[in-house]
């Protein structure tokens, strides 16, 4: 400024929030926060909103989506809205798979969709510790994706 003062620079706020709860309760109070932030910064829609430095964009996450078979399209959504860990047993008991291993034909969409896109792999499985890691950043960015696409799916009236 030519008068010598400085300009007015927002607060900075910064917020800690831990909730619990099953994946699906704890994706929604996500998406809720999320959606209050974008809307005190006058930043687009929640669905709209692409994370800074994530290669995970709302396109490619669209993209993923649309590839993945129903079996994987609800894993991903169970382990993002549980990001940053989920236990492999609770996947499975939300996904009724209680007692069986996730075989790699549960979840084999997701690897062939990770390849056709050339991305980096949505989440991993530490089998020492029995989870699924998934970045929260990258949680942000595809559990909006994954439940629009449930959305057509019904919308449609099948699991294409």
């Amino acid at each position: 400024m030519t008068d010598g003062t400085e300009p007015a620079t927002p607060a900075q706020v910064k917020v800690t929030i831990e909730v619990s709860g099953h994946g699906a309760q704890v994706g929604r109070v996500l998406d809720a926060v999320r959606a209050a932030v974008a809307e005190l910064d006058g930043a687009p829609a929640p669905h709209a909103v692409s994370v800074e430095g994530s290669w995970w964009t709302p396109d490619r996450a669209n993209a993923l989506a649309r590839r993945l078979r129903p079996s994987a399209l609800h894993a991903l959504r169970i382990i993002a809205a549980s990001a940053p860990t989920v236990q492999v047993a609770a996947v499975q008991r939300e996904m009724r798979r209680a007692g069986f291993s996730m075989t790699p034909g549960a979840l084999s969409s997701i690897g062939f969709a990770v390849r056709a896109l050339g991305s980096p792999a949505p989440f991993l499985r530490d089998n020492r510790q029995g989870v699924y890691r998934m970045d929260p950043v990258v949680a942000m960015a595809l559990l909006p994706a994954v439940e629009v696409e449930q959305e057509r799916r019904r919308a449609l009236g099948s699991s294409a």
